[in-house]
């Protein structure tokens, strides 16, 4: 059971860090084809993250959708407050439904960059950063050099929490160089369809519980005499 006023007390002592979540969508031509599929599965995921049976949104916590070609375009930023998720939910979906498959090539440095080095100074957030690509792209080793130290610099110090999730589209494996990159950095790659699990901020009941309560010492002391003050009725 949680206590409510030293639930409060802990959190006052104990503020959870606030959380960005950064859900890149790759728009290059070659998603073109996928395109339905794409949205579909990013309104899901983030429609779970929000209203499932284990959301994972805070407040404080900020939610932003951009796309990615060759370039990377800011979409949409909102802000988290318990009680919006339905209007949020709504403005989400339109803005995904507007993107448009039509991107001459595809880059993961570009996305990864700008991700890292928005939200890597000055900040303590934890970041969570979801590319959905076919996986076509390749990352020149001097790129992928430069996104691991800026992911170092930023995180490894300090170790801060981040989550790195690449959602591949179609049967055609991720190259060799992008796979590790996307290890370098602590992330994953998922096949469209399997369960996007970020695991969010730390919940308040994991912190916020009584201490278990122990069983009292009995001490049995057996008297050598015993005196009673009053005679002692017949049946006893």
């Amino acid at each position: 059971a949680i206590n409510g006023e030293a639930a409060v007390e802990w959190l006052a002592a104990n503020p959870a860090p606030a959380a960005d979540f950064v859900y890149l969508i790759d728009t290059s031509i070659s998603m073109k084809t996928r395109r339905e599929s794409v949205v579909e599965l990013a309104s899901l995921d983030i429609a779970r993250a929000l209203l499932g049976p284990n959301p994972i949104y805070r407040e404080g916590d900020q939610i932003h959708i951009w796309s990615f070609d060759l370039n990377v375009q800011d979409h949409l930023k909102l802000d988290f407050l318990p009680g919006t998720e339905t209007d949020l939910r709504a403005r989400i979906g339109s803005s995904l439904s507007r993107l448009r498959m039509d991107g001459r090539g595809t880059s993961l440095t570009k996305p990864l960059t700008n991700a890292l080095a928005t939200f890597g100074p000055a900040s303590t957030n934890e970041l969570s950063i979801v590319l959905y690509t076919d996986g076509r792209a390749k990352v020149p080793a001097k790129e992928a050099d430069y996104i691991i130290r800026l992911y170092k610099f930023y995180f490894e110090p300090t170790n801060r929490p981040s989550n790195v999730v690449l959602i591949r589209f179609g049967d055609r494996p991720l190259t060799k160089d992008a796979a590790g990159l996307i290890a370098s950095i602590g992330g994953r790659t998922i096949a469209a369809g399997e369960p996007l699990v970020l695991s969010g901020n730390r919940p308040i009941e994991a912190a916020a519980k009584e201490p278990e309560a122990k069983a009292p010492s009995v001490i049995s002391v057996t008297p050598k005499t015993i005196q009673f003050s009053q005679p002692l009725a017949a049946e006893i």
